[in-house]
């Protein structure tokens, strides 16, 4: 099967959070399924920075975005055994930050949906069966593809896979500026549509006009569900919850095993985790200059400062 992973981050090229790592290990493991597997992202100034070198030059075009016509580069390598596709334009992507500005971002995303969109098929050199796409950045890819490619005989057999990672961003806008940025018919513009509460939302155009609905376990599929955890999508989720499946993220057993892992003090396995636990223990004491005491529990979290981390249990 071939399936295309559209993402706006990547570990460890370019990550912020959880998508990051999902979109580096689960398109391996596809490929190790037997699926061609292929990746399409921004083409950051970190990763261009970092792999100029390798990167290979496959074509550019235009891109009209509203009243804009902006370039697209289409650059491509292999990554850990999966092709890597890039989207460059240093308007958009040549920052040292992956997202910047709120405002910014919309526009900068707006771009990519339509940059992807362009590069599948003849520009890549592959048509995918399935378009796994990814959080708000990627969520008006099935409303574009559904207004002005599949009536007049584009991609119609690619099938859209929409993954919610954080319900809590959503690519909201005015309708003024998404009628700036991209060319969607009235039709769509309204609450059974991509708007909510009257305003655009990128993240609702995800979970309606994609063909199947993905979250990271079953219990966040349910918890969306609730008005708690909806972040007032809870509503949509329920029409659309025929197609919503909760799918357990899994686990990087090679980055991130205690036996090999390069970044800690100390490395143990199941035989001796009792001497080196202690030892990673306190060198993080040290590092943080903490009282070294193997007696006071030590709990070490690695995550944004924001009240969804549960920051407030602590």
């Amino acid at each position: 099967m071939n399936i295309l992973f559209a993402t706006s981050e990547l570990a460890p090229l370019a990550k912020s959070g959880g998508l990051g790592d999902v979109a580096g290990a689960l398109p391996r493991s596809l490929r190790q399924l037997g699926h061609d597997v292929r990746v399409i992202m921004p083409l950051y100034k970190v990763i261009k920075d970092k792999y100029e070198s390798e990167l290979r030059f496959v074509r550019w075009s235009m891109i009209k975005l509203g009243w804009r016509t902006m370039y697209s580069g289409l650059l491509t390598m292999d990554f850990n055994g999966v092709p890597l596709y890039f989207i460059d334009n240093e308007y958009y992507f040549g920052h040292d930050q992956l997202y910047i500005e709120y405002s910014f971002d919309i526009e900068r995303f707006s771009f990519f949906q339509l940059a992807v969109i362009d590069a599948m098929g003849i520009p890549m050199g592959f048509e995918p069966d399935i378009l796994h796409l990814n959080d708000w950045q990627c969520g008006m890819i099935p409303c574009l593809l559904d207004a002005n490619y599949r009536p007049y005989g584009k991609h119609e057999q690619v099938k859209t896979v929409f993954t919610i990672h954080n319900l809590k961003y959503q690519g909201i806008h005015g309708r003024e500026r998404i009628l700036d940025l991209l060319d969607i018919p009235e039709r769509y513009l309204n609450e059974n549509g991509v708007l909510k509460d009257g305003a655009p939302n990128f993240m609702k155009s995800g979970l309606v006009y994609s063909d199947r609905i993905t979250t990271v376990s079953p219990t966040y599929s349910s918890e969306i569900m609730t008005a708690y955890f909806g972040e007032g999508l809870d509503g949509v989720l329920h029409e659309q919850g025929w197609k919503l499946s909760g799918i357990l993220n899994g686990i990087d057993t090679e980055t991130y095993d205690p036996a090999t892992d390069t970044q800690l003090a100390e490395n143990y396995d199941s035989e001796n985790w009792r001497i080196g636990k202690p030892a990673c223990k306190q060198a993080l004491q040290e590092e943080l200059g903490l009282a070294i005491r193997p007696d006071v529990p030590l709990a070490a979290m690695i995550t944004r400062l924001v009240d969804q981390k549960g920051l407030d249990l602590l």
